[in-house]
């Protein structure tokens, strides 16, 4: 509160410790410091053994000597409650990591804030170590549950060491050299582990006491300072400030006549009469790439996800599985969602039409909502992998060598990520700025201007090319299980396909009909409002939330375009992932 602000606390955390410090009769750094300051405060907590010790001092050396003995277990008092207070503050650090993203130019203080008190932390982990070996002088070692497996690798190294010695020159060799290499640093990493953590045997309980919470706190910090971007740690936030202080010149101002042309278009009726003159501004984070040449909707490029895509011959995109994620700017307008199984003439008549996919009275829902922007594709394993550092799909490379085809190519990451949970896209997605479309996005823009069941048309023989479905080739190849087989059409796969496999929607959208279902914002509910914008649907309560789109494990009616499924947000299966949306920014 002082009228100088560089007399007042520079962070909420040094006014915390402040606080602390006084509810704990202890030196509050504000009006109080010095050795005398911390004999008084000490004293005034240890009465009793102050008391003591001056009685005993003073008969031995005088008061003098009392007041020497005294300051000297403040200062080791002082260390213990530093220990203490460390392990403390890595916890709230790591707590605050997820306020961190996205890594957008508006993060740029806080982050750099933060890696400023992580680095004070950090700094600290040498006198901790320090600490704890002189704490361990005083114990005796003991044994470590996993030196017996320390032991068996030695033993494995032994005898490749011996089969290396008897091998004549050749791949065998080779091969046993790179086995005999790995197994030893197998070794080395399990012998500093069990360095790291060895419980030892203390005479005295406090010492045990503390060579526990320092071993816990050396371990925490080493793994906070370990070169590891994906995990909780100072490299991951020091890279995501670098993305932050670059991200605005990477996709605006490095992309200025790129943008001017993206935005005189779409404004433009005559050039872009879907968009009704839409105005926008230089959206953060994306780069126009052009128009998609059948839909005529405009395209773009999200810079943190991997590469730009580039365009053939015939203005397609080219996708790799280092391609980031590309999104098509969807109009805003006015459609009818649902469908409605009683009037063969009415609107969005489908005869398999439930009745959880309509309004009160059973018929379609007017709905109004904003332009947004949909990825054309679902969520590649690639994309997903580089943000997170992990692939957890089902359907992997590493898993299945190839991908289950007519064609039978090696199987690669522009597969969709699945076994991805509705809280895991909505954390990772959310990360990077981005969410889940609403199911009122989703079915606008699956229909694409269409009022027929799919949005190929009403005959199901007409979704041939269009969607992966439980079909004639998954029955003869190994699937076709689940559910009753579509017979009569043939979609090459037994499994999920790689993005763009089959032809786009009237949008240039693909995998709208089948290949994985994909969750949506909203909780699972009907006859509630639809928020103004995005036309979310309002559930209240703990509810499964909804997915749409049918899979590669499911007939044609389950990829209906009116057709609502749910799940449990924890739930994580290999038929369900998602498609990334992003709203227009002002």
């Amino acid at each position: 509160m002082a009228r100088n602000m560089t007399a007042r606390y520079p962070s909420m955390l040094d006014l915390a410790q402040d606080v602390r410090a006084l509810l704990e009769n202890r030196v509050v750094s504000a009006y109080e410091s010095g050795p005398i300051a911390e004999l008084r405060k000490w004293v005034k907590r240890n009465k009793a053994l102050a008391a003591v010790a001056m009685i005993a001092v003073l008969g031995i050396a005088g008061f003098g000597s009392w007041a020497f003995v005294a300051r000297g277990a403040a200062l080791a008092e002082r260390e213990r409650v530093l220990r203490l207070s460390d392990a403390k503050t890595l916890d709230d650090l790591k707590a605050r990591m997820e306020s961190l993203w996205p890594a957008h130019p508006e993060k740029i203080a806080t982050m750099e804030e933060w890696l400023g008190e992580a680095r004070k932390v950090a700094d600290r982990l040498a006198q901790h170590e320090a600490t704890l070996a002189e704490l361990r002088a005083r114990g005796t070692p003991a044994p470590h549950a996993r030196e017996p497996e320390l032991a068996a690798f030695k033993t494995e190294a032994a005898d490749l060491a011996q089969k290396l010695q008897a091998a004549a020159e050749g791949d065998k060799r080779e091969a046993l050299k790179t086995a005999l290499a790995e197994q030893e640093a197998r070794i080395a990493s399990l012998e500093a582990e069990i360095e790291r953590t060895r419980p030892h045997e203390f005479a005295d309980e406090a010492d045990a006491w503390w060579h526990e919470t320092l071993v816990a706190l050396v371990l925490d910090l080493a793994a906070f300072l370990a070169d590891d971007r994906y995990a909780e740690t100072v490299k991951s936030v020091e890279e995501r400030l670098a993305f932050a202080r670059t991200i605005e010149a990477r996709s605006i101002g490095d992309e200025r006549a790129a943008w001017d042309q993206a935005i005189a278009s779409i404004a433009n009726k005559d050039k872009c009469p879907t968009y009704g003159g839409l105005t926008i501004t230089p959206q953060l984070g994306l780069v126009p790439i052009g128009r998609d040449p059948d839909s005529g909707l405009w395209e773009f490029w999200h810079v943190q996800t991997g590469e730009r895509p580039a365009r053939n011959d015939q203005g397609k995109l080219v996708l790799e599985e280092a391609t980031g994620i590309v999104f098509v700017l969807i109009p805003g307008g006015t459609f009818w969602m649902g469908a409605q199984a009683k009037d063969p003439e009415g609107r969005n008549y489908d005869p398999q039409a439930q009745s959880d996919e309509s309004g009160k009275g059973g018929q379609p829902v007017e709905v109004t909502h904003d332009a947004f922007f949909l990825s054309k594709y679902e969520m590649t394993q690639g994309q997903w992998r580089r943000f997170v550092g992990a692939n957890p799909s089902c359907y992997h490379p590493g898993n299945y060598q190839r991908d289950w085809s007519r064609e039978g190519r090696p199987g690669d990451l522009l597969h969709p990520v699945e076994q991805v949970s509705w809280d895991d896209c909505v954390e990772v997605l959310g990360r990077l700025g981005l969410v889940l479309p609403t199911e009122a996005q989703w079915e606008y823009a699956c229909r694409a201007g269409t009022d027929t069941p799919w949005w190929t048309g009403r005959d199901k023989l007409e979704l041939d090319e269009a969607g992966n479905l439980n079909d004639a080739y998954a029955k003869a190849h190994g699937g076709g299980n689940w559910v009753p087989c579509e017979m009569d059409l043939d979609d090459a796969r037994t499994g999920s396909a790689p993005a763009g496999t089959y032809r786009a929607n009237g949008f240039g959208l693909h995998d709208t009909i089948g290949n994985l279902w994909e969750w949506c914002r909203d909780g699972y509910g009907y006859y509630v409002a639809l928020r103004q914008g995005d036309a979310e649907r309002q559930v209240q309560g703990p509810l499964g939330r909804v997915c749409r789109g049918g899979c590669f494990a499911g007939a044609s009616g389950s990829a209906r375009s009116a057709l609502r499924f749910n799940d449990m947000p924890e739930r994580r299966v290999f038929t369900l992932g998602c498609r990334a949306a992003r709203v227009v920014e002002d």
